[in-house]
């Protein structure tokens, strides 16, 4: 099954334009225009006006953001998953609005971490399930009937949007691993 279909039988997944927004004013203002270039250029074609004309509350194709994710990947952090780790948790942040961010500032990071199911219902759309356990200063988050989860960068990204959360709530050194993962399913803990 195609995840991203929408012809009958088939499942879409889609996803909010801030991830394209959020990445493309990243890059320009912190990298430079040149670089910005570079990063449209190496997007594939296919899903490149995405990039470039996103919308902050439109809803794009899941397949758009693992082109940008892949891009993001071997483009700007040259393969390197722990430059790629920073990149995207720098993205992340640089794109949480600034309520948000004063919001989450005065919360805690198992307050942000509970509340990370409903962050991935504004953001997506389509089967995929995330559910999250608190523990004392750390949680488990797990996302099921996700099968993007199996393509290299998303967990990556996934690590790298759980730290931001958790930092913009003051807990600087909160790191997120990958646990364990299959076809459609990952496991990650956050610790803080």
């Amino acid at each position: 099954m195609d995840p991203a279909g929408d012809g009958p039988g088939n499942v879409r997944y889609e996803v909010k334009g801030i991830w394209f927004v959020s990445a493309r004013d990243y890059v320009a203002q912190e990298l430079g225009a040149a670089a910005l270039d570079a990063f449209i250029a190496a997007m594939p074609e296919r899903h490149r006006e995405v990039l470039t004309d996103a919308l902050h509350s439109s809803w794009y194709p899941e397949d758009a953001l693992a082109d940008m994710l892949a891009t993001i990947h071997q483009h700007l952090a040259r393969g390197s998953d722990d430059a790629a780790l920073d990149l995207l948790r720098n993205m992340s942040t640089f794109g949480v609005g600034r309520f948000f961010k004063l919001l989450l500032s005065l919360s805690s990071a198992g307050f942000a971490m509970r509340n990370v199911p409903t962050l991935w219902a504004r953001m997506r759309r389509g089967p995929a399930q995330v559910a999250v356990r608190i523990e004392p200063n750390a949680a488990s988050v797990q996302t099921r009937t996700f099968p993007y989860v199996a393509r290299p960068a998303y967990p990556i990204m996934i690590r790298a949007t759980l730290e931001a959360v958790c930092h913009a709530t003051g807990a600087t050194q909160a790191r997120a691993v990958l646990v364990e993962r299959g076809p459609d399913w990952a496991d990650f803990r956050v610790t803080w």
